[in-house]
């Protein structure tokens, strides 16, 4: 039994609030029935009206058993056929026993009027009435009622059929008008009111109602085919709200056509159509889908404008991709999610790719708590000078282990923060956290130790430099530490030299005031032009390790390297060697003038505390 005397499967086209009113409703008059009936039975019983009496306990015993049925199922047409069957029982006792000792049984009909409609629908809540009248009106004409009927009086019997007539008229009249109602209401509850197919409420009660179908009648299956218009923003920006909602009619209008009466379409949010189809096969699947993407990306003029929308669609198909409704819609906005970049795509469902995304948005979400949760730390890359070995600095590294995912690589996480949109958030925690742990290394360690030109590098984001309120942070930065400018450097990638973002030029002139140190990271994997590199007047050039991890004795020259290293004196910049791992690798660099190198042959990253106790041993070995 349901645990709630309410709880029920959407296994009907009534309203989820309309199933909560039928509920009270019936249960209303069920509690009234069981009140009242007892006594008329007896009182029946006792004037030897053996057939109206059995024809109420008749009545008790149907409504009783739709009941229990209803409480076992869920199905509201369980309870609903049970008591229509019990009604019309009821009409028929009292009409053949002649309304009953007092000749009035039919008034007890007539209270319940009011929520008949609720009950039996907009036809059966029309019916009772009539057949109460020409019930009670075929006892008076042929005076089937009993000795101490009040009917025996003729005033009294008129009185009562005009009163019978009235009632039925109103609760004819009253059915009407609640169905008309709970139309208006309906549609407005379930009806995309820009487009007018169903909206998202409508669509999933529509696609449990399709899965239950499936459940009972073991039919082969349906699919979801989901639409995605792209950019969609641009049309309301650019030609208005009006013109945008005109639009959308003119798209749904296509989308239904499409459909036809095979299909259900909605409007399941601002720019995501979803279609029910009974088709399985793939290939009437993505015939479908084409035409539909197709469709929607004709032009659509109005007045003198004319625009055309991108769109993509996903498909994914019941039950091999998914056992319920939430699963199957998730699966299509997954797909979109994967799919954004190609317009006029059509593509199946793919569990894996759903998973992935489903991992990406795992990530985004812890990562949203990672700084207040106290899950990220720096790691110091040290760097060193080729030619004799002397440290001189150190490529502070990003570290997230989150307490659910685990270890998460910088790789991952670093641009699903950019994309999510709080990578400025992360970048301003690394480099107030970077300066407090080099000024610590400054006061641990003497200024012989540390030498000349002790430099620690940050990572940026272009999204950092693209911020407007960078600026103001990084000359804050030089206000609340002691640190010499010169002990920071910025690293920055290829493409932001590339950027004519004004935002970012501001950013890139900021640094250069302020005396911070700029890099030119990942050198040689992106797209440089030696004038850019002149005019950013950067002081150091990171050579990918992707270059470095080509050396080895077996391949014992790089011409790119070569080429970098060439251009990086004639532009008079200092270069940093990523991934040294080998002696040949140092010996190579070394002979062809890198300045600095970085990787596992020296040292690993190390924590802040091991970054210092190694600086410790390193200056006491005298190298």
């Amino acid at each position: 039994m349901p645990a709630c005397l309410f709880s029920t499967h959407r296994d009907s086209e009534l309203a989820p609030v309309q199933v909560r009113v039928t509920l009270i409703a019936l249960y209303s008059i069920v509690i009234v029935s069981l009140l009242a009936a007892p006594y008329n039975i007896v009182m029946d019983l006792r004037e030897e009206e053996f057939f109206l009496a059995f024809t109420q306990i008749l009545y008790l015993g149907i409504l009783i058993s739709g009941l229990i049925s209803f409480w076992y199922s869920g199905q509201v047409r369980a309870i609903r056929s049970s008591f229509t069957v019990a009604v019309f029982i009821l009409i028929a006792g009292i009409g053949v026993g002649g309304g009953g000792v007092r000749g009035l049984g039919f008034l007890y009909i007539i209270g319940s009027y009011g929520v008949l409609f609720l009950i039996l629908g907009r036809l059966g809540a029309m019916i009772v009435p009539a057949l109460v009248f020409l019930a009670a009106l075929l006892n008076v004409v042929f005076a089937n009622y009993g000795p101490l009927s009040y009917l025996n009086d003729p005033e009294f019997a008129l009185r009562y059929l005009i009163i019978i007539g009235a009632s039925s008229s109103l609760g004819v009249a009253t059915a009407h008008y609640q169905h008309q109602i709970f139309r208006f209401f309906y549609h407005l509850a379930y009806t995309d009111e820009t487009t007018g197919l169903a909206n998202r409420s409508r669509f999933e009660a529509r696609l449990e109602r399709e899965i239950l179908k499936q459940h009972r009648l073991e039919f082969p299956g349906f699919s979801l085919v989901g639409l995605k218009l792209l950019d969609f923003a641009r049309i309301n920006t650019f030609h208005g709200s009006e013109y945008g909602d005109a639009l959308l009619s003119e798209l749904a209008y296509r989308i239904q056509t499409l459909c036809g009466s095979h299909g259900v379409p909605s409007r399941y949010s601002g720019t995501v159509f979803l279609c029910l189809v009974p088709w399985t096969e793939p290939y009437e699947l993505e015939d479908f889908g084409r035409k539909l993407v197709e469709s929607v990306q004709r032009t659509f003029s109005r007045g003198t404008q004319s625009v055309s929308v991108q769109a993509l669609a996903s498909v994914t198909i019941y039950p091999k991709d998914g056992e319920s409704g939430a699963k199957l819609i998730a699966n299509l906005m997954g797909s979109f999610v994967h799919l954004r970049d190609y317009p006029g795509f059509v593509a199946f469902f793919d569990e894996n790719l759903y998973r992935l995304e489903a991992h990406r948005y795992a990530v985004v979400q812890q990562l949203r708590g990672a700084i207040e949760n106290q899950e990220l730390t720096l790691r110091f890359q040290p760097k060193l000078l080729v030619e004799d070995g002397s440290c001189r600095g150190a490529e502070v590294l990003l570290r997230w282990k989150n307490s659910i995912l685990g270890d998460i690589g910088p790789d991952v996480f670093i641009p699903l923060a950019e994309q999510a949109g709080f990578i400025n958030d992360i970048t301003r925690w690394v480099i107030r956290t970077a300066v407090n742990a080099v000024e610590r290394v400054y006061r641990e360690l003497t200024a012989d130790v540390l030498g000349h030109g002790f430099v620690h590098a940050i990572n940026l984001s272009p999204l950092d430099l693209g911020d407007p309120d960078f600026p103001d942070f990084i000359a804050g930065i030089l206000e609340n530490t002691d640190l010499p400018a010169g002990a920071l450097e910025f690293e920055i990638t290829e493409g932001v030299m590339m950027d004519d973002n004004p935002a970012i030029q501001r950013s890139l002139e900021c640094i250069r005031e302020n005396r911070f140190r700029l890099a030119i990271d990942d050198f040689g994997t992106g797209y440089s032009s030696l004038s850019y590199l002149h005019r950013l007047r950067i002081q150091n050039l990171k050579i990918d390790k992707s270059f470095v991890a080509g050396l080895s004795e077996e391949n014992p020259d790089s011409p790119v390297i070569d080429a970098m290293l060439a251009m990086a004196r004639s532009l008079n910049v200092e270069t940093t060697a990523e991934g040294i791992e080998t002696e040949f690798q140092q010996d190579y660099l070394n002979e062809r003038g890198c300045t600095f190198g970085q990787g596992w042959l020296y040292a690993k990253p190390l924590d802040t505390e091991a970054y210092i106790v190694w600086l410790k041993e390193k200056a006491r070995s005298g190298n």
